[in-house]
């Protein structure tokens, strides 16, 4: 090929044109591979006919190739190297660079064609001769990617760039810290918060070191906007207050320290403390419209914010109110098409989405998006936005398939620009998890949620908030689809907004404004009786507020750090299913993690009977629910520990028994029976419905267990159920006597199980009058009672006879009513004949 390239080399230079052609080669051959256009070329050859005559010279020979348009061309990769090969070897390189330099400047500078500028630079780059131009290029090459929203080239080229400048002419070199500072403009646009405050910081020490106070105090101000795009409000605060000092806002005279309350008063609002905001706002406005001009941009900023508090404080007639008159003010002197205009039009669609009024918010939004879109093209920033608030809106009314071909249409644009790990791209990312989630689509869920926590992590790293939370999704995703839980709905993530803010209603566990519980303010105030009262009520001993801190991290009181600390061991013995004593824990035994699970949830997790018989002893709630509606019953189920579950209905008491066992959970509404259905746990299935777990209960899709069964011997108990109860109401005894061959454990679930109204068999037969049914379902369950209680208790007797059972004596009364815990019930001695009165939970 080389040959080839060499040969028609030769050929070309004698022919007419030939000239112009070899010159139009050796510059395109620094340009950017692929389609040149002619018009970059005009400044080469400025005569448009001898230009097409060297181009239709360079065709014939195969040297280029051809389009659609008589003076573009094509240029390939291997052309290319081969041109500059031979210029370096005979030395010319550098004058065709410098030819370049001179002549296409003015092409080279346009939007358009920042590729072939980039690739200039990349060969210039070698030759000392080109270095100031490639330096005063630098911004120029970052601005035209930009605008081109080809982020990840931008990102590309602006860390050689820096390199290139820290290389040439040191890191303090105000060149170099000027570019530094483009970047991090970048990196904020990019979503990549983390590593632009790790360039600021090193700006502003060398700002701090040259005494420029101006430039100082402007990258303080851009370094709150990035720390607080982390949600580090601590650290951004102590920024604040450097730059604020003790100068009032009446006193103000510089607008960047004006800027700087706005922002301010931007994450007061943010930590939760929005009325504070409003009214440092509002004097932060008052001072603006004092000292700036009336058409400065900067006002409506603050109004913008304003507007924004009214809308968290459910003012909406108010902040409809302002939005209105900033609408106005920017219609008039920044023009009705205007992306700030069009963004206050768009952002008064929030007052309707927060008032629920879906209609009227989307008719806001179709129209702001039709405009946005011809302002700023299809797939910038804002306008991606826009697009993702549209699906939120048709996510709340409930059409979840318009709502994900929004979000994936989003998505597409945001990989389009390389923007994969802003901010805006993860949320997306969470919201299409979400709708896979509500689908049924666990594992495409789990794959969204993954996506999004790599990308939380990258941007916030992991011990921020939002990767935490999403952290939590993905677990219990994981847990849901692992081959212990497949096919269990009581595990479910609930994925509405007070189970990912953690604002859980509780009883005495509300948390305020800055999302600080009761035992935080107790923990903080040192009120020890407070802390007890609430650890008592089952409060979160691991709560975090809005700064990321536990009770434990505000308190100084040593009986307080005593007591969060015997808690917090507690639940590491517990979680990592450790025998401990738990009488020594006796005063925090009823405290609950932030998901909200309680000791006992973790002690039936793990199977721990010895745990779980101490943990019932000292009186804890056996029918609490964690955040997502889990009762300790639903996990000991979903991982198969039979004895758990016998010993947990055994010490229920008659009026926990009903809520234990029937709860369902928020998600999916699942209860145990369902979960233990699905899981193929038959011995668990009787032993639950031997204790009366009511048959038909129907989840969130109206199923009930029986639709959900997958194993024979399941399906035939609960089918057996599901015909019998229509023959108890309906006088059948020929189907009743058939009960009575069925095995003892059967019989005894069976006859144990409730319908939807919670009667038993016999209670079904007594209300319709069937007194014969009724008769033969107590001599049945007698005689199941008696060798139940036989093959449980024998050897019992304090009798030294070598056949010592025992049976219970069971009057109709205690069948109707079906007492399943048989608690201290008196039992006869078929040894001795002796009655004992035992406790047969």
């Amino acid at each position: 090929m080389e040959e080839y390239v060499i040969w028609a080399l030769e050929m070309i230079c004698v022919e007419n044109h030939g000239v112009g052609a070899m010159e139009i080669l050796f510059v395109s051959s620094y340009l950017a591979p692929g389609n040149i256009a002619s018009d970059v070329l005009l400044s080469v050859i400025t005569d448009s006919r001898s230009l097409s005559s060297a181009i239709e010279l360079l065709k014939r020979h195969s040297l280029i190739e051809r389009t659609g348009s008589e003076t573009d061309f094509i240029i390939r990769k291997f052309t290319q190297s081969t041109i500059r090969k031979i210029l370096k070897i005979v030395g010319l390189e550098k004058h065709f660079l410098f030819q370049i330099l001179s002549k296409l400047r003015h092409q080279l500078v346009q939007v358009k064609y920042v590729d072939h500028l980039l690739s200039f630079l990349t060969h210039a780059n070698e030759y000392q001769l080109f270095h100031k131009s490639i330096i005063s290029a630098r911004n120029l090459v970052l601005k035209n990617l930009v605008e081109q929203n080809r982020f990840q080239e931008a990102y590309s080229f602006s860390k050689e760039a820096f390199n290139f400048l820290r290389k040439n002419l040191g890191v303090a070199h105000p060149i170099t810290l000027d570019f530094q500072n483009n970047i991090t403009n970048l990196l904020g646009d990019m979503g990549k918060f983390a590593e632009a405050e790790k360039f600021l910081t090193s700006i502003l020490k060398e700002s701090i070191k040259s005494s420029n106070q101006t430039k100082e105090l402007i990258i303080r101000h851009v370094l709150v906007k990035y720390l607080m795009e982390q949600c580090k409000y601590k650290e951004a605060l102590t920024i604040l207050e450097t730059i604020l000092g003790d100068e009032n806002i009446s006193e103000i005279t510089h607008k960047i320290k004006l800027s700087a309350w706005n922002n301010y008063g931007f994450l007061l609002t943010e930590m939760g403390k929005v009325s504070e905001a409003y009214n440092i706002l509002r004097d932060v406005l008052k001072r603006a419209r004092e000292i700036c001009d009336p058409e400065d941009d900067d006002i409506s900023n603050t109004r913008m914010i304003l507007a924004w508090i009214l809308r968290k404080q459910r003012r909406y007639a108010k902040a409809l109110e302002m939005y209105d008159e900033i609408l106005y003010d920017r219609t008039q002197y920044l023009g009705e098409l205007h992306f700030k205009t069009l963004k206050t039009k768009i952002s008064s669609a929030m007052v309707f989405l927060y008032q629920k009024k879906y209609d009227q918010a989307l008719l806001i939004y179709y129209d702001g998006i039709n405009k946005l879109k011809r302002a700023l093209g299809e797939s910038h920033p804002e306008v991606l936005a826009v697009l993702v608030q549209i699906a939120t809106v048709l996510l709340f009314k409930g059409e979840f398939d318009k709502a994900y071909e929004i979000y994936t249409d989003v998505h597409k644009k945001y990989k389009a620009t390389s923007r994969e790990k802003s901010k805006e791209i993860l949320i997306v990312k969470l919201c299409i998890g979400a709708i896979h989630f509500v689908n049924g689509n666990l594992k495409e869920a789990l794959g969204a949620f993954q996506e999004a926590l790599e990308g939380f992590n990258h941007i916030f790293g992991p011990n921020h908030k939002d990767p935490i939370k999403v952290e939590a999704l993905v677990r219990d995703l994981k847990f849901m689809i692992s081959p212990v839980i497949l096919g269990n709905r009581c595990s479910k993530v609930d994925l509405n907004e007070n189970e990912i803010t953690g604002k859980k209603d509780n009883d005495g566990c509300i948390p305020d404004y800055e999302n600080k519980w009761p035992l935080h303010h107790s923990a903080e105030n040192g009120d020890v009786n407070a802390v007890k009262e609430l650890l008592l009520r089952g409060a979160s001993y691991c709560q975090k507020d809005c700064d990321g801190r536990e009770p434990l991290q505000l308190t100084s009181n040593e009986e307080i750090k005593h007591l969060l600390n015997l808690a917090k061991c507690l639940f590491r013995h517990v979680r990592n299913g450790n025998n401990c004593d738990i009488l020594e824990y006796s005063a925090v035994i009823h405290a609950r993690d932030r998901n909200g699970y309680s000791t006992l949830h973790w002690i039936a997790y793990h199977g721990n009977q010895s745990a779980l018989r101490q943990i019932l002893e000292a009186g804890v709630d056996i029918t609490h629910v964690s955040n997502k509606g889990n009762t300790a019953l639903h996990l000991a189920v979903s991982r198969g520990h039979t004895e758990i579950v016998e010993i947990m209905l055994q010490r229920a008491k008659r009026s926990e028994l009903k809520k234990l066992l029937n709860t369902r959970t928020r998600m999916t509404g699942s209860g145990a029976l369902h979960v233990a259905v699905q899981m193929g746990h038959l011995e668990i299935v009787k032993c639950l419905l031997k204790y009366g777990a009511v048959y038909d209960i129907r989840n969130n899709n109206l199923e009930t267990p029986w639709h959900l069964s997958r194993d024979s011997l399941i399906d035939k108990i609960l089918d057996d159920i599901h015909d019998l109860f229509p023959c108890a109401r309906d006088g059948n005894g020929d189907a009743i006597v058939k009960l009575g061959r069925k095995g003892n454990d059967e019989i005894v679930a069976i006859t144990g199980a409730r319908n939807s109204q919670g009667h038993t068999l016999l209670q079904v037969a007594i209300t319709n009058n069937h007194h014969d049914i009724a008769d033969k379902l107590i001599k049945i369950m007698k005689e199941s009672t008696e060798m139940e209680v036989d093959n449980r208790y024998r050897n019992s007797c304090s009798c030294d006879q070598t056949r010592s059972e025992f049976i219970i004596r069971v009057d109709v009364t205690d069948v109707i009513s079906r007492d399943q815990t048989y608690e201290n019930r008196r039992v006869t001695c078929l040894g001795c004949r002796a009655d004992r009165q035992v406790a047969l939970a």
